[in-house]
């Protein structure tokens, strides 16, 4: 919270004056609680708020995945929707403020959009996919292991999946220099 309260302040992504070191290990979750602090929320408030937000993005997103891709009855999805809304760790994990129900609803929406730029590709689709995989990459470290085990999964579409792959490297590539290089 400290890192995006002191983003919205002018004073960057910094603990403290002077030092510029990597204190946290989810930039999307950082830059979500920055952009709603420039807006007016207190940070607290915003923390919870996005935990809240993203507790439900997971279950909808689960819900879309239940049907559309497992195809599973309204009554098995709503099962498994009811169980997974009622697990003590997501939902204290909202409550808490933490990232952790982005980092899944994210996980969820790169396998809802990938099965959608599958089954009808499309300039939109492709970018839907491109957005969400870097904005999942970019939340968590080992995000790119988890992209790279689904796209091992997709092997007979790998002629595809370069595009992608090789877009959302790209866009990887120049936000890791706009860090290095101190112009964010």
């Amino acid at each position: 919270l400290r890192y995006a309260e002191r983003l919205v302040a002018g004073d960057g992504l910094t603990y403290n004056d002077g030092a510029r070191v990597e204190g946290f290990s989810n930039p999307t979750w950082t830059l979500l609680q920055a952009l709603l602090i420039a807006l007016g929320v207190d940070g607290v408030v915003a923390t919870k708020l996005l935990g809240l937000l993203s507790y439900a993005a997971l279950l909808t997103l689960a819900w879309v995945f239940a049907r559309r891709i497992l195809a599973l009855t309204r009554l098995t999805a709503a099962v498994a929707l009811v169980a997974l809304a009622a697990s003590n760790y997501l939902a204290s994990w909202a409550l808490w403020g933490l990232e952790t129900p982005l980092y899944l609803a994210l996980l969820l929406a790169v396998v809802v959009a990938l099965h959608a730029w599958r089954e009808a590709p499309s300039a939109g689709h492709f970018i839907a996919l491109v957005l969400v995989a870097t904005a999942f990459v970019a939340t968590r470290p080992e995000a790119p292991l988890y992209l790279l085990a689904l796209g091992l999964t997709q092997v007979r579409y790998w002629r595809v999946l370069v595009t992608p792959g090789v877009a959302i490297g790209l866009v990887l590539v120049v936000i890791y220099s706009l860090f290095q290089y101190r112009l964010l």
